[in-house]
């Protein structure tokens, strides 16, 4: 697959979580605590209208970034089970979020965040890794 297209693999992803998000905060009643805006806010004393826009343009480098990695890892690879690879790709960076972002200080600790904070990370890594996926399938 080009890079263009492993780059759409990683825009799509990133345009689905972006309109996932607004469902994510309903159901938690909050901000994740690992909202982008909140933890440039948080970290850094950013006000949240700048930390917000630093943070879409955070998004839409990292989801890109991980359209090329998923795309350039399966390379070779026929996309018969676009739903499974895109469990697998969000189990992938739920797995590297959930060691990052608390081993270097972004969060609060993995034991202070609620059953529900856990499963919205998940969600939130799942709605980028089926649209990936799905789009993957699409592009081959």
């Amino acid at each position: 697959m080009s890079l263009a297209r492993a780059l759409v693999v990683g825009l799509v992803g990133t345009a689905v979580l972006s309109a996932f998000e607004p469902l994510e905060r309903r159901w938690l009643g909050h901000v994740p605590p690992y909202s982008l805006a909140a933890l440039a806010a948080r970290m850094r004393g950013v006000p949240i209208p700048i930390a917000t826009r630093a943070a879409l343009l955070l998004r839409w480098t990292y989801g890109p970034t991980w359209g090329v990695v998923y795309t350039r890892a399966t390379r070779g690879i026929v996309p018969r089970h676009p739903v499974l690879e895109g469990i697998a790709l969000a189990t992938t960076i739920c797995a590297f979020e959930l060691a990052v972002i608390p081993a270097v200080g972004l969060v609060r600790p993995l034991r202070d965040w609620s059953r529900r904070e856990l499963a919205a990370l998940y969600a939130h890594t799942l709605a980028f890794g089926l649209a990936a996926g799905l789009t993957r399938r699409a592009l081959a």
